[in-house]
């Protein structure tokens, strides 16, 4: 069974999961966006489709000799009413 494969049943996180299969995250880009819930998750959150949801987009890359590579790729729609979206920065001086 393939790592891809792997990841839609993977019980763990996601980042931990591709770690331990030799794929090494150097870089994350998220992009969190309102949206209208697409019909597919629409009655997996209980909802309309079109109702509001939060829409988190990640890309998951890692270098190699020919430059970054993107390795995984993640969409994943959250219940508006549902959710809290929190941020810790450590900024170096």
């Amino acid at each position: 069974m393939s790592v891809a494969s792997d990841l839609t049943t993977a019980s763990k996180a996601r980042l931990s999961y591709l770690l331990e299969n030799g794929l090494e995250t150097t870089r994350l880009k998220q992009t969190l966006s309102a949206v209208g819930a697409p019909a597919a998750a629409a009655g997996a959150l209980d909802l309309e489709p079109g109702a509001p949801v939060l829409s988190l987009i990640r890309r998951s890359y890692n270098k190699s000799d020919a430059g970054e590579n993107l390795m995984d790729y993640r969409r994943v729609p959250y219940h508006a009413e549902r959710v809290q979206y929190r941020m810790d920065l450590t900024l170096d001086s």
